[in-house]
């Protein structure tokens, strides 16, 4: 069980080989290709200061808690700090809210995070 001195730590070629383990009928990437999570033009925006995840929870309630627990607010994550978490799929809300609002209160927005986050 996790406690609170805890670490995670998942390599490269470990997420390679699952994915390799999952989805075999298409091409797993590289491990290089993995590490290169952002185009090298996209490493000086402010975008590049964060990494959005959707892990989708397994069924059983241990596996539940152990994933919530290493990915708790403020947790260290390879040197990454986890500034914020929710139990939905935050990315498909705003997904969809995005269709749904009008477009220049979506650029309102980002602009606003964007500014936000500038000053972290």
């Amino acid at each position: 069980m996790a406690g609170p001195h805890s670490s995670v730590l998942v390599t490269v070629d470990e997420i390679a080989e699952e994915q390799q383990i999952r989805f075999p009928a298409q091409a797993a990437p590289e491990p290089a290709a993995v590490r290169q999570l952002l185009p090298d033009e996209a490493q000086d925006s402010a975008a590049a200061n964060f990494l959005t995840v959707v892990l989708q929870l397994p069924q059983d309630e241990a596996g539940r808690k152990r994933i919530c627990n290493a990915l708790g607010l403020d947790a260290d994550f390879f040197g990454a700090k986890v500034t914020a978490t929710s139990l939905a799929d935050e990315i498909a809300v705003n997904q969809l809210l995005e269709l749904r609002c009008d477009p220049a209160d979506v650029q309102d927005v980002r602009a606003r995070v964007a500014k936000r986050n500038a000053g972290t």
